[in-house]
């Protein structure tokens, strides 16, 4: 390497730091991490990658494999609750970490400038342009995370407020007014994505409320025309009953969303529910046009019977392998997620019927944590898209508080401890199949 005498290393505190990034990336990309082989070949090209930025001392590089990889991910709800608040705070101070890494590497590349322009090496004006450019991006880069750090820390300060008065904070009235969603000045989204996200207010299509609908809200309809599910072709919803829950245009087309009646609901093939759950869709929802729809009157079920009902086929097409207790275990978990992710339905339940702290024992299937080893979970830390539940722990004998996923880890069976196992078990067996 012709320009390896001119490096500046950096100090070693920061060393430290730079290694506990390259740690956290190397642990979770580790090929023996891979669940199949094109994972397995994915995460071999990535550790390649993050070791070399490694051994180049590029925090730069191993920033963006962690931003581009690892960043956190699910729309908060529209009210600001105090978790959402604690994971704004997290946000921001990730990137006051990444604004303090980036400018220590600007400093460095300065001085490797200064280093290069005095060796006979820098006569070599090419060489130098390129590493000027290089300094010119990465402060514009800075600049961006300056601006990104203030705009959420404002946004936390108006979340808080609007979790504190319970009504819209006059301070998000002016965040919007200052920086409104979609403006040119978001070249990469980054903003709007994430506040987005965070608001849970994300519009792929272009869609219209209806002034006048033909079909109102409550309307109990037939349908009238050969439909066909999207995700499951060899069903049509020819004949099928059921209520408008909203009516829209959606790219110009007039639609209504429709809740299948409990009969309509009751009759589907257990295929259809299967196909549906494949797809992540409600199988007990479809959207059709004015006229595939004819106003009628029929006798509605109750509510609570509906409900029974779609847990009832649900839980039939999704987990009919599963053992009594793990079914009856998820199910009281369904019954909780009205208006909430599943992931948040079993904290709720965790919440009720595993009390914390209590001990387990680790698997040693989805983190370093040796199969056998005893420790004492103690709460919940955060979500992972492919992990779920992830939770801090003590090992015995020892004060640090370790992470892994709540899936590696297991409950002895005791006579006392015998329900809390099960519930663990069922939420291990709900993720296999998820």
């Amino acid at each position: 390497d012709l320009f390896q005498e001119f490096n500046v290393e950096p100090p070693k505190q920061e060393q430290r730091e730079i290694r506990k990034v390259f740690l956290q990336l190397s642990t979770l990309f580790h090929p023996d991490k891979a669940r199949t082989d094109a994972q397995r070949t994915a995460y071999h090209d990535r550790m390649q990658e993050i070791n070399a930025a490694y051994q180049r001392n590029d925090i730069d590089a191993l920033l963006e494999i962690e931003r581009l990889y690892v960043g956190a991910s699910g729309a908060a709800p529209t009210e600001a609750s105090g978790s959402d608040l604690d994971e704004l705070d997290r946000f921001i101070e990730r990137l006051e970490r990444d604004l303090t890494f980036t400018q220590n590497q600007i400093e460095r590349t300065s001085q490797e400038i200064k280093n290069f322009r005095k060796s006979d090496l820098g006569k070599s004006l090419t060489e130098l342009d390129r590493l000027n450019r290089h300094a010119d991006e990465v402060e514009d880069e800075m600049d961006g995370i300056r601006e990104m750090t203030e705009m959420l820390e404002n946004m936390r300060d108006a979340l808080r407020d609007t979790h504190e008065q319970q009504r819209m904070s006059p301070l998000m009235y002016e965040l919007l007014a200052n920086h409104p969603l979609g403006e040119e000045d978001d070249d990469d989204g980054s903003f709007g994505d994430f506040f987005t996200a965070l608001m849970g207010d994300e519009d792929e299509d272009d869609i219209e409320g209806l002034e006048n609908p033909t079909f109102p809200n409550g309307t109990q309809v037939k349908i009238t025309a050969p439909v066909e599910a999207a995700f499951y072709p060899d069903f049509s919803y020819l004949g099928a009953k059921g209520v408008v829950m909203d009516g829209y245009f959606q790219n110009g087309v007039e639609t209504y969303e429709v809740m299948l009646s409990y009969t309509t609901v009751k009759k589907v093939p257990d295929a259809f529910v299967r196909a549906a759950e494949a797809e992540n869709v409600a199988f007990h929802m479809a959207s059709f046009g004015p006229d595939q729809l004819q106003r009628i009157k029929f006798k509605a079920r109750s509510a609570d019977d509906y409900e029974q009902l779609y847990l009832d086929r649900k839980m039939k097409a999704k987990y009919s392998d599963l053992s009594q207790d793990h079914r009856q275990i998820i199910r009281e978990v369904m019954q909780r997620s009205g208006g909430v992710s599943m992931q948040t339905a079993w904290l709720r339940y965790f919440e009720e019927h595993l009390p914390l702290p209590v001990s387990a024992v680790g698997r040693g299937e989805f983190s370093d944590l040796p199969a056998g080893t005893r420790v004492n979970i103690q709460e919940p830390v955060g979500l992972d898209p492919s992990f779920g539940i992830i939770v801090a722990f003590r090992q015995r004998g020892k004060r640090q508080l370790i992470t892994c996923p709540l899936i590696d880890l297991r409950i002895p069976t005791t006579p006392s401890s015998r329900r809390q196992s099960k519930i663990l078990a069922a939420y291990r067996a709900f993720m296999e199949e998820e």
